[in-house]
């Protein structure tokens, strides 16, 4: 039988689909002025405030961090590019691995492209968001240069960002809050029939889309599994070889990625969104997941964030037996087969 949370989740999820289709289909204008309002905005921003850098070097590596728009309304991203370069030599695919955590000081990265080499220059570029306001420093990058033994790392200067707040002074002392005075010309009130119309019909589709779903659940046609995707995936993972390819950090972390969501899946903890030691903390207050899994599920998951964070680099043997790993957590914790 199939896994009956996950079924239930999957009805959840249509169910807020089909509302958030019908609320679109009441608001799709106004919601297109607002983006295009954003996209002035960000626009204005970025022509008025140029990039900033700071460039580094040490043993014959250049590190150079670019900032882009320097000043930004809170929320809108900023674009952070490295670019490497070493004397005499093509840069390593790996250089810029763990230069850019996850969170970097009040701004939160991600990718936007895989790092590419360009002639003697190795350039990764990032998206960086906060909602911190003001006066905002990015933090130095850090990178490991010269032989292991001598351990020598250059790093940049932070690089300072403005990023505009959307109240203004005023908007945000609650002194200056007032009660609205006098009488106010209400527009007429809109004829309440199409609400109820549409409010009907989305009930009557609710209840047919809930009838399909459980009809699915029955006769086997239904989502599959949290552990059966899983599988499925470390499988695909496995079949395309990243670390004879060199690309530990990309394997760990959809290896990371593929576990966080099965547990999110199987278990309802919402894993993606946590850091590691949250998920951890998480997962030790819950009954779901048996405490002789915690212990594996955290010695894989602190693994995978040395290689992303810290730049370790594991060989192949042990990027295989994490892979290992992952695959018998999956086992180990799928939901029991029922009979009909």
């Amino acid at each position: 039988m199939r896994d009956v949370p996950s079924t239930f989740r999957s009805a959840r999820r249509v169910a807020a689909g089909i509302l958030s289709a019908m609320a679109i289909a009441g608001c799709a204008k106004p919601a297109a002025d607002e983006a295009t309002t954003a996209t002035v905005a960000a626009k204005d921003a970025a022509s008025d405030a140029p990039s900033v850098e700071s460039k580094a070097s040490a043993h014959g590596t250049t590190i150079t961090a670019r900032a882009e728009p320097s000043k930004v309304d809170v929320g809108l991203p900023i674009t952070l590019t490295l670019i490497l370069e070493t004397d005499g030599a093509t840069p390593l695919m790996n250089a810029l691995d763990g230069a850019v955590p996850e969170t970097l000081g009040d701004f939160h990265a991600e990718p936007i492209v895989a790092p590419r080499v360009q002639g003697s220059q190795l350039i990764a570029e990032f998206r960086l968001t906060t909602f911190a306001s003001g006066a905002v420093s990015i933090p130095p990058i850090v990178v490991a240069v010269g032989s292991e033994a001598r351990g020598t790392t250059v790093a940049t200067e932070p690089l300072a960002v403005e990023v505009v707040s959307l109240l203004s002074d005023k908007d945000g002392d609650p002194s200056q809050f007032r009660d609205i005075k006098g009488e106010l010309d209400l527009l007429p009130k809109p004829a309440q029939w199409p609400w109820i119309a549409g409010g009907a019909t989305g009930v009557v589709v609710l209840a047919i889309a809930a009838v399909v779903l459980v009809r699915r659940y029955r006769t086997g046609d239904g989502p599959k599994r949290a552990d059966a995707v899983a599988l499925g995936a470390l499988e695909a993972l496995e079949r395309e070889r990243l670390p004879s390819s060199n690309r530990i950090h990309e394997f760990h972390v959809r290896l990371s990625d593929i576990v966080r969501h099965y547990i999110e899946d199987r278990f309802a903890i919402r894993a993606p969104e946590l850091t590691t030691p949250e998920f951890l903390r998480e997962a030790k207050a819950s009954t779901a997941i048996p405490q002789t899994q915690q212990a594996t599920l955290a010695t894989l998951l602190k693994a995978a964030d040395m290689v992303k964070f810290a730049a370790v680099r594991p060989d192949s043997a042990s990027c295989e037996s994490s892979l290992t790993t992952a695959r018998n957590f999956v086992q180990e914790t799928a939901p029991l087969e029922e009979s009909r």
